[in-house]
């Protein structure tokens, strides 16, 4: 009608993505209407639609501009065809976004019931999306087809209401980069394990940011190297201890975040595979839990005693080998060496390349072992790999017993490598456990160290399980020879505080050269310092020297004072806590009276008479050596009380050696107390009543016998040719007798 305008629109579809850059239309009146002639159509104004908008109102809302000013905005209701002028606010910042707190705070003018548009430069240029956009002061959240990203800029349009301050927050999506580090080495407790000069892959290719893309990746590896960038790096560490790495990935923003991980560098990583085998009259009966936790276990103790350098990767074989056979079906002695053959023999290739294999099984009332599995001198192993074999009834100790059976593997890895000697396990130091091979013969320990001190000794069975001893972390290359000499005074820490390549102290008798004293400090059990003493074995030169008639050697802990042929005394002269420490200073003892006894020592025993000795100790086995006692008139009495099995020493003012398996045992009173002594053979009658098999004819001991007196002056002293003596000590003729 006349005096009237209308509003056309078109809906415009196009395939690619794109701006139009100039759009021209005519209007005319139809035909029926007179066409050109009868227009009354005067003058065309084009507007260009920027946004549909939400006003509340019914129909669509357009926001346009005018294509000769490109910063007049109108509002254009679709129902109504009516417009609104919608004014161009001028802004101000309030508060810029930081990455802890990714909000944009402005201000806009007054502009009191009228509608707005603010252009806002954004501070991440349309990178990082927008959460949502409030009025700060009442948190009206404005609608998100309100607001919108061009240009590296941020519009808002707003109906400016009454009461309303003219503060926006603009909340952007910052937390959305993620940055994740993923590698090709062994993770163990939440760290990345590795061995020393080996290369780690680091990839950084699993990061992600949900709104944008990332652009660059930056790496640390905390060992002083340079900072390196790219997604994927490879990085070597030339040092062990542990190292944190992180990597820092920053988004097309610019907008950064990172992560990091520990990595555990090692000076040997050693492969175990856990085979579970049973038996068709007596089947598995621990959960698979059981298992897997005893191996994270035995990997943390491994960590600890060898003070973060070995590290043991457990591989569990994932089915339970069934052995169709009943345990009665084996002959005793060798059981061990079937059931590892019955079950290697079912073992896929994939499984062999290790560097021991733990065979569990299930009880069959057999001891636990471990051997060299060499194919020349074994007829049921095929397999080039030290084997420890388990039981599976005896969950409330395996940590203990796993420790100690690959303990014994330890040796064949890390001795080995070293001298390869494919005898190499790591010592027994229980009464009768194998030492190693010499000439091609067995060298077995006939002393004994306690299981308290450590995990390679006898009884107690504690648990967890100690520190391996200093004696074994030499063997094993954890610690490091010190030796040390008469009337030094030594500075020992504990052993379970100390660090790779501690030094072990160690004391070599000044008057017989094959005899060592091993000096070290514990805090578990207790505080204390132990002292080793090894016969016949040099720790120094890890070489065992057996005297001709017999191929054993004898490893005690004893006391810190040895009254026999040796006459030292290790006194701790001062200590401190916390962790535990002590000064030891080794002297000759001070004697108040002049003091008489006997030294007893074992030339040969039993077990030289009884093959396979060490098969036979059992944990319960009575291990058959003699003992010396002294008895005073008045009936008290030093030695052991076989009632409680304890050493009692019940003669004041004396000294003596305590029970030493096989080893030297002396006992030593003030020379006016009139005492009576005893060789007995109490425990090899014992042992002979619990194996009535065994032939009695070879239970046959060997030993010597010395009458000694002490004058209180009596010492130390060197000789013009530079060896030593004890002065004021007399010493009889030594008796060489047999017990039969």
């Amino acid at each position: 009608q006349p005096g009237e305008s209308k509003i056309a629109w078109w809906d415009m579809v196009t395939s690619i993505d794109g701006t139009f850059t100039e759009f021209t239309g005519e209007f005319t009146h139809s035909s029926e209407l007179g066409g050109m002639e009868t227009s009354l159509i005067k003058d065309i104004n084009t507007y260009i639609i920027q946004k549909e908008l939400g006003t509340g109102e019914m129909g669509y809302d357009f926001l346009v501009n005018s294509e000769i000013d490109e910063n007049y905005y109108l509002l254009f209701n679709s129902s109504t065809g009516s417009s609104t002028f919608v004014n161009n606010a001028n802004y101000a910042v309030i508060n810029m976004p930081t990455p802890e707190n990714p909000v944009l705070d402005i201000s806009i003018e007054d502009y009191t019931g009228e509608w707005v548009i603010v252009s806002i430069e954004d501070p991440y240029n349309n990178a990082v999306p927008i959460e949502k956009v409030i009025r700060t002061s009442d948190g009206t959240e404005i609608p998100s087809y309100n607001y919108w990203m061009r240009n590296e800029r941020i519009l808002i349009v707003d109906h400016y209401t009454e009461g309303f301050d003219g503060e926006y927050t603009i909340i952007f999506k910052y937390s959305n980069v993620v940055p994740i580090i993923t590698t090709n080495r062994t993770m163990f407790d939440g760290r990345i394990v590795v061995e020393e000069n080996k290369a780690i892959n680091f990839s950084g290719s699993d990061s992600y940011d949900e709104f944008g893309s990332i652009v660059s990746y930056k790496w640390e590896f905390g060992d002083g190297s340079p900072i390196e960038l790219g997604e994927n790096i490879s990085h070597r560490y030339s040092q062990m201890g542990e190292y944190g790495v992180i990597l820092n990935v920053t988004n097309n923003a610019g907008v950064s975040s990172q992560t990091s991980v520990k990595v555990l560098v090692v000076k040997q990583i050693v492969e175990g595979l856990v085979l579970l085998s049973d038996f068709s009259d007596k089947l598995w009966n621990l959960q698979m839990a059981t298992i897997y936790e005893n191996e994270r276990k035995v990997t943390n103790y491994y960590l600890d005693v060898s003070y973060q350098s070995n590290y043991i990767n457990f591989t569990t074989y994932p089915s339970i080998i069934h052995i169709n056979k009943k345990i009665s079906d084996y002959n005793k002695n060798p059981i061990q060496y079937h059931i590892i053959n019955d079950t290697l023999n079912k073992l896929p290739d994939k499984y062999v390349n290790q560097d021991f294999i733990l065979v569990v099984a299930t009880d069959y009332g057999e001891r636990e072992m471990a051997f060299p599995c060499i194919t020349d001198n074994e007829p049921y192993c095929n397999y080039p790999y030290s084997i420890a074999v388990v039981k599976s009834d005896s969950s409330d100790i395996y940590y203990r017993i796993w420790s100690h059976e690959i303990g014994h593997t330890l040796g064949r890895k890390l001795i080995s490598s070293k001298r390869y000697n494919d005898y190499d396990l790591l010592w027994d130091l229980y009464n009768g456990g194998p030492i190693k091979m010499l000439n091609g013969k067995q060298i077995l320990n006939d002393g004994r160290v306690s299981g308290e001190w450590d995990i390679m000794g006898g009884k107690p069975d504690n648990t967890p399980p100690p520190h391996l001893s200093s004696m074994s972390k030499v063997l094993l290359g954890w610690m490091k020879t010190k030796e040390v000499s008469l009337y030094d005074t030594v500075n020992v820490r504990a052993i379970e505080q100390g660090n790779y390549g501690d030094q072990a102290f160690i004391y070599r008798s000044v008057l017989y050269n094959n005899i060592q004293y091993v000096i070290e400090a514990r805090d578990n059990p207790r505080n204390e310092v132990v002292i080793y003493k090894l016969e016949d074995y040099d720790l120094m030169n890890d070489a065992a020297t057996p005297r001709n008639n017999r191929n054993t050697v004898s490893i005690n802990n004893i006391g810190h004072l040895d009254l026999g042929w040796n006459f030292v005394w290790f006194y701790v002269s001062e200590e401190s806590e916390n962790p535990y420490s002590a000064k030891v200073k080794i002297a000759h003892p001070s004697l108040y009276n002049n003091m008489v006894g006997w030294v007893v020592s074992t030339t040969i025993p039993i077990s030289n008479n009884i093959q396979s000795w060490w098969a036979l100790n059992e944990s319960d086995l009575t291990e058959p050596d003699i003992d010396l006692h002294a008895y005073s008139l008045d009936g008290k009495h030093i030695g052991v009380n076989y009632s409680n099995n304890l050493y009692e020493n019940e003669i004041q003012g004396t000294f003596s050696s305590g029970d030493l398996i096989n080893g030297e045992e002396w006992i030593f009173v003030p020379s006016d107390i009139n005492v009576s002594y005893y060789i007995v053979s109490h425990d090899v009658q014992k042992f002979l009543e619990e194996n009535p098999d065994f032939n009695s004819s070879n239970a046959t001991i060997e030993f010597e016998a010395t009458y000694m007196e002490y004058s209180p002056n009596t010492k130390h002293v060197q000789l013009p040719d530079g060896n030593w003596t004890i002065s004021n000590r007399s010493v009889s003729d030594t008796q060489v007798e047999n017990i039969n």
